[in-house]
């Protein structure tokens, strides 16, 4: 897990990997929100525990603050990302329900270079995470 500054010079360099080797990278922004209470560090912790099960190895998880997560999906198309965020979402939105009751779960997936401005949306998308 890395943190946001981390996480995004990370994405940055494989971003830029991605586009000298002509190859996929995918980006899932997961933000849960809760109705009532702020998360602590410790259901940050189990929430990070959560997406970790649910990606591979070689895909990195970052935390921008307490309620969103992020994964890069190295060498990942669009639908290759859709998949894993459903399969991250299921999981998340069962943890998120069970330990804070009613939450909101927002994801957004960025895909190079499948999006139509995908260079750009992606760096914006990192942006928001720094």
């Amino acid at each position: 897990m890395d943190s946001g500054p981390y996480f995004v010079a990370r994405a940055e360099q494989e971003l830029k990997r991605a586009e000298r080797y002509l190859s996929f990278i995918s980006l899932i922004t997961l933000e849960c929100t809760p109705v009532g209470p702020v998360w602590d560090e410790a259901l940050k912790q189990k929430a990070l525990e959560v997406v970790k099960r649910s990606v591979r190895e070689t895909d990195i998880i970052g935390v921008s603050d307490a309620q969103r997560l992020a994964v890069l999906l190295v060498e990942t198309p669009r639908r290759g990302a859709l998949r894993a965020a459903e399969r991250i979402a299921g999981q998340l939105l069962e943890f998120c329900l069970k330990e804070k009751g009613k939450s909101k779960l927002e994801i957004k997936i960025h895909a190079f270079p499948e999006d139509p401005q995908g260079k750009e949306n992606f760096l914006l998308a990192l942006e928001k995470l720094r």
